[in-house]
């Protein structure tokens, strides 16, 4: 095995080991939103400029642990040219992901990029931090929306940076037959 297929194949494990756990996760969902690199030097951050669009699935591990494979598409100006696959661990700043209408997320991850342009498709690796200030919805309501989400990309052999944006994230989640901790407690305390 090479160094280039070492972090795939790590990613690969760490989806397969995610796998079970979503069973019994606390909540399954998905996230769809649109996607936007700026870099000063495109071609030293390996990103093309262009039109992305973000698609993958939010695993609820714990209610302060959220685990996101996804994937990026360039939608244009040439779709399908390039794409990056990842995994983003997130926590919540401001309490429960279950219960906190309101919350702030920080996410940290790893990103493999393929250009299919070349001979060689394999492109560069990243690590990736996101800070998003405003998430409204939580798993109950069965939706959230996170918004004027910014972070870095880190690429890991030459070492430059690239900034990554998301004006809104929709995230879509399986709803619950019954109501978060906070509600049953409010409910009997009032009878």
């Amino acid at each position: 095995m090479n160094r280039r297929t070492i972090p795939l194949a790590t990613l690969v494990a760490a989806l397969a080991l995610t796998a079970p756990k979503a069973v019994g996760a606390l909540d399954l969902g998905l996230s769809v939103s649109g996607q936007s690199f700026g870099s000063l030097d495109y071609a030293e951050a390996g990103i093309l400029p262009g039109l992305y669009a973000r698609g993958g699935a939010i695993v609820g591990i714990f209610s302060r642990l959220e685990l996101e494979p996804y994937v990026v598409i360039e939608a244009a100006p040439d779709p399908l040219r390039a794409c990056m696959l990842g995994a983003d661990a997130t926590i919540p700043l401001l309490g429960s992901r279950e219960t906190g209408y309101f919350n702030m997320f920080l996410s940290a991850g790893f990103l493999q990029g393929f250009d299919f342009r070349g001979t060689d498709p394999v492109g560069k690796r990243y690590l990736s931090f996101r800070l998003t200030p405003l998430a409204i919805g939580d798993t109950f309501y069965g939706r959230r929306d996170r918004m004027f989400t910014a972070g870095v990309l880190y690429e890991l052999e030459g070492g430059s940076v690239a900034f990554i944006f998301n004006i809104l994230d929709f995230d879509f989640f399986a709803s619950r037959k019954e109501a978060p901790a906070y509600s049953k407690s409010a409910v009997t305390s009032s009878q």
